[in-house]
């Protein structure tokens, strides 16, 4: 008999179960994102400050938090400047390809000629400088008077052993800019 009155309460048991598993599962397929009400400038703001503290990992997270809330428009500055941080600090950890995806992020939503120059760096650590040098002829392009774009496609081209190439680069930059150290070609 006992065994008759054990196995209703089971029932009820399961049943119990059964129903706060199927709340919970509404309440997570109804639940807001974590990045709900995220004050998204305030969060960038404060990613940005973690980044000049020195405070990478904080700033990395923060910045994942940022892009990740997708409440920036395309096109946005803020967005670009994200990418671009963050495809910084990708390269800092030796995440070449993590920051090739940022940066390329970062112009495929608004071009500029930092994130270009930033990607053109990194193709440079991955031994790409044909790469690197679209990417430096990019932000030249966009800003004629970069100076260190000038300067770093210069090593770029002396990697590729296109010495008269880097001679004019080298010149054009310490010419924009006499304080850029670069090498001396004479």
């Amino acid at each position: 008999m006992a065994h008759r009155h054990h196995r209703p309460a089971h029932r009820h048991a399961y049943r119990g179960l059964l129903a706060v598993l199927m709340l919970c599962s509404f309440l997570i397929i109804t639940a807001k994102p974590a990045t709900a009400g995220l004050d998204i400038v305030k969060t960038a703001n404060s990613a940005i400050r973690a980044h000049q503290a020195g405070d990478r990992h904080e700033a990395l997270a923060l910045y994942t938090l940022v892009i990740d809330s997708n409440e920036l428009n395309h096109g946005e500055h803020l967005l670009t400047y994200v990418y671009n941080n963050r495809g910084a600090l990708w390269r800092d950890f030796g995440q070449y390809d993590k920051a090739i995806d940022d940066f390329t992020h970062a112009i495929d939503n608004r071009p500029d000629p930092v994130s270009y120059m930033s990607r053109g760096n990194t193709w440079v650590d991955l031994g790409d400088d044909r790469r690197a040098i679209e990417d430096y002829t990019a932000s030249i392009r966009m800003r004629p008077d970069y100076a260190r774009a000038y300067n770093n496609r210069a090593f770029a081209w002396l990697n590729l052993g296109q010495v008269d190439n880097a001679k004019a680069d080298f010149a054009r930059a310490r010419q924009l800019d006499p304080s850029i150290e670069n090498l001396t070609m004479d």
